[in-house]
């Protein structure tokens, strides 16, 4: 008699625990067959910790991979009739990354390895294309968390396996510029600085931490990176710019020239910096300095047709200035009146060359042309300006 009770205490044992596996089974047939709120259904019993026996069922590496086979196939399944059940389950996707993560957790033996490593495989897929179409949709808050999520998977040791881990600096990238667009600074910064410290887009991430201190008006951590960033790539022309348009923006000329002829000293056939270190001297308002490196990016580059306009710029200021102080004399001083006129005549016929050899160089660049035009008419250069005049029918 014993016997016969102990025989049907095991009975009813198994009877339970395989009730509940039969859920398991059964939330993973819902979804292979589509009925997505049938599958969510069995999988949220098979998990019931309040059912009998559950503690089998939480320590069970099915019960979870189930879990993700469903939470992925409400994620990905475009029927409307579910998009209730979707919008409740707030993030699907990230639910099943979850379940699988808990399925390799519980798999103490390695048993289901293969099968969890197949499912994040196909993760990885779906993640990347989430995070484009968030991306695209303007959500990037959605798109950082979802390539987060890629890299959470392939450094998972069930999905690395044997092998090192592989480092998808394209994708760490990704990240960081996906947070830094939805104003997660502190995340763009992170992994815009490992992804340079891995050697992949060095001088973009050095500009993308300059940047999202700068947007988190952090100015000392800003400085910080500029000349960090200056130090590992001497010769970026946007590095630069940021470092020299801080010292200009501070009044610190001494600064930003300094940073000019450390420039210049490491690459003094960088016609850019000597056109960079014109423009400080013109912000400046010191005219002769401007020149000299105008036309020493000349004589670097000689076809650099924003250096030849900057130089016609500068002469033509000149003489705007002369005209000013013209136009200040009272009416009876007619002779000093004609002496500024003629400096500032001087000046505009300096201006004429270089515009003509920017318009020259740039024939698509209309403000060369229009100066020329303004200067022709000016000096009675007659001949020119109605050439001039035709040209710019032209190209409106």
């Amino acid at each position: 008699m014993k016997k016969l009770l102990f025989f049907t205490a095991l009975s009813a044992f198994a009877l339970n625990a395989s009730a509940q596996k039969s859920k398991v089974y059964s939330a993973q047939n819902y979804a292979n067959e589509g009925k997505l709120d049938k599958a969510y259904e069995a999988i949220q019993a098979a998990l019931d910790p309040n059912y009998k026996k559950a503690d089998k069922m939480l320590t069970w590496p099915k019960t979870y991979i189930a879990k993700g086979q469903v939470m992925r196939s409400i994620a990905l399944n475009k029927n409307a009739k579910y998009n209730g059940l979707k919008k409740e389950l707030i993030n699907p996707l990230d639910s099943a990354l979850n379940a699988y993560i808990k399925a390799a957790d519980v798999d103490a033996k390695g048993r289901f390895t293969k099968e969890i490593n197949a499912a994040m495989m196909f993760l990885i897929t779906d993640f990347t294309k989430a995070a484009s179409d968030a991306y695209n949709a303007k959500d990037y808050k959605g798109a950082s968390d979802a390539f987060v999520n890629v890299l959470k998977i392939e450094e998972h040791p069930v999905y690395v396996g044997t092998e090192p881990a592989r480092i998808d600096t394209m994708i760490m990238y990704n990240v960081a510029i996906a947070s830094s667009a939805a104003k997660m600074y502190d995340r763009a910064i992170e992994y815009y600085a490992k992804t340079q410290e891995l050697g992949y887009n060095g001088e973009k991430c050095a500009l993308g931490i300059i940047n999202a201190y700068k947007a988190q008006k952090d100015t000392a951590k800003a400085l910080e990176a500029m000349q960090d960033a200056f130090h590992k790539f001497p010769t970026d022309q946007g590095i630069l710019v940021e470092l020299i348009n801080y010292y200009i923006q501070s009044k610190n000329v001494e600064g930003a020239l300094t940073y000019l002829d450390k420039a210049i000293e490491s690459d003094p056939t960088n016609a850019s910096y000597y056109f960079a270190k014109g423009s400080v001297y013109d912000n400046l308002g010191d005219p002769a300095n401007a020149i000299i490196a105008y036309s020493k990016a000349i004589e670097v580059k000689s076809d650099f047709s924003d250096a030849y306009y900057n130089l016609g710029a500068v002469y033509y200021n000149k003489g705007v200035k002369f005209l000013e102080v013209a136009n200040e004399l009272p009416t009876n001083e007619y002779k000093k009146y004609e002496e500024q006129k003629n400096l500032a005549n001087k000046e505009f016929a300096k201006a004429i060359p270089f515009f003509e050899k920017a318009a020259e160089l740039n024939p698509a660049e209309k403000a060369s042309f229009e100066n020329l035009k303004n200067l022709y008419y000016r000096l009675d250069m007659n001949d020119k300006y109605k050439a001039i005049m035709k040209k710019l029918d032209e190209m409106n």
